[in-house]
């Protein structure tokens, strides 16, 4: 699909709306009235939240700029806020999520199948008992943005979120890769995150689909996959 009609670059196209879009963060974070965030919050934390979040999209490449066909329809999206809190109830840092209106999505047109595994509490506690037993080293991640990195596989539109300003060729943004709200994003989020540790040379357990082997000459590898949350378990021969 081509982005624009003025003969420019994907690249240069993405480049011109984020650049616009980061002039216009004071000005829509005044507009949304940021009450998650509480009054005294300083209004640069806001804009830094905001602009953090547009940087993941642009980099992870989630949005591709189009123009809406009469058979197509858009869904919404909106800002959502929080604030991330230490162990000690310090403020670490505030958090914006572009999110999806997921339940304006159809059926068939949007989106088909939305179920997505997670790791069996047996397979867990039998993995932790082992692993502990012969005293494994355990590493516990949560994958940053994960759904961002999600290709879809169905084609979705959505309008032009608050605080993102585009030429006037176009009218929506197709999402090449999943956001947070959509039917699909834990699914398509689960799929590539197989096919990323399958090509690393991990191998699905038949048991449990989010158990993953890597056994090698020198070591092994466990990995465990709760949505976003991945722990890992290793051992050197």
């Amino acid at each position: 699909m081509t982005l624009n009609r003025t003969k420019r670059s994907d690249d240069q196209a993405l480049e011109t709306i984020w650049t616009k879009s980061k002039r216009a963060v004071t000005k829509v974070t005044r507009m949304l009235h940021l009450k998650s965030f509480g009054e005294r919050v300083p209004m640069q934390s806001k804009c830094e939240a905001i602009c953090a979040e547009l940087d993941s999209i642009k980099l992870r490449g989630v949005f591709r700029a189009t123009k809406l066909l009469v058979e197509q329809h858009t869904i919404g999206t909106k800002w959502v806020f929080k604030i991330k809190r230490k162990a000690d109830g310090a403020i670490e840092k505030y958090k914006a999520r572009l999110v999806a209106k997921g339940f304006k999505q159809q059926y068939g047109i949007d989106y088909t199948e939305t179920f997505s595994p997670v790791v069996k509490y047996v397979t867990l506690r039998m993995v932790v008992a082992i692993t502990k037993y012969f005293d494994w080293t355990l590493d516990q991640l949560d994958v940053v943005t994960a759904f961002l990195y999600g290709e879809m596989k169905e084609k979705v539109f959505c309008a032009i979120p608050e605080g993102v300003e585009v030429d006037e060729d176009f009218d929506c943004f197709e999402l090449v890769k999943a956001i947070y709200g959509l039917k699909q994003a834990s699914r398509v989020w689960n799929e590539t995150f197989y096919e990323f540790v399958c090509s690393s040379g991990f191998q699905v357990s038949d048991f449990d689909p989010c158990l993953y082997l890597k056994i090698t000459s020198g070591e092994c590898v466990l990995l465990l996959v709760y949505v976003l949350t991945v722990i890992g378990f290793h051992q050197y021969w």
